[in-house]
This record gives structure tokens, C-alpha cells and sequence, in this order.
């Protein structure tokens, strides 16, 4: 095998286990979650979560050498949320509409289902 065979099977491969990670560890914290539902802890997590946000805001924004980009870079960040909203709602009605449609799709973009 060379090395222009193997960029084929890379970013696919490293696409599915970044989204495997992803999902383990979302699935990890809603199993210790789960059990403080009615509890106030998750307005705790939340709050703290908040305050953590606005400290990197105000840290990025009191480093001179990346304080421009707080203002860049967004407008593609949301284009590429509503874009795959979009089409995970599209896969999601083909998927319910046509038996096996979820098999296919992975063939058709070349990418991992979620």
C-alpha cells in the first residue's frame, strides 16, 4: 500500500472515531447527569458552564494578539450549523420514508451516520 492509498481510508477513519469520541463522552456525562434530575445541580453545571464561557471571552478578548478573532469567523460557523440541520433533517424524513435509505446514504456521502 502507498501513501496516496491510505489519504482514501484517513479522514474517514478519523472523522468516525472524532463523532465515536464525541458520542461516548456526551453518552458518559448523561449517565452521571441522569441521576440529579430534579436536583439543582444541573442549573449549577449550567451556570458554571456560563460564567467559564464569559471568563475565556473576557481573557481572549484582553489577549491583543487574538482579539480580532472574536469578531471573525462566525458567519461560516453558523452557515455550516443551519447546513447540517438541514440536511440531518432531510436524512432524517428519507430515513423514516424509504426502509434501508440510512444503509445507503453512508455510500452516497461518504461519511459516518450519527
Amino acid at each position: 500500500m502507498t501513501i496516496g492509498e491510505t489519504d482514501n481510508i484517513a479522514p474517514p477513519v478519523a472523522s468516525c472515531l472524532g463523532d465515536l469520541v464525541t458520542l461516548c463522552l456526551l453518552g458518559l456525562v448523561s449517565m452521571v447527569l441522569i441521576k440529579f434530575i430534579g436536583t439543582p445541580i444541573p442549573i449549577i453545571l449550567t451556570i458554571l458552564i456560563a460564567l467559564s464561557s464569559i471568563a475565556c471571552g473576557i481573557a481572549t478578548y484582553r489577549n491583543l494578539t487574538v482579539r480580532h478573532l472574536l469578531m471573525e469567523g462566525w458567519t461560516p460557523l453558523f452557515g455550516a450549523m443551519i447546513i447540517s440541520n438541514g440536511t440531518g433533517m432531510i436524512l432524517d424524513m428519507f430515513v423514516g420514508r424509504y426502509e434501508g435509505f440510512g444503509l445507503l446514504s453512508v455510500v452516497i456521502n461518504g461519511q459516518c451516520p450519527y
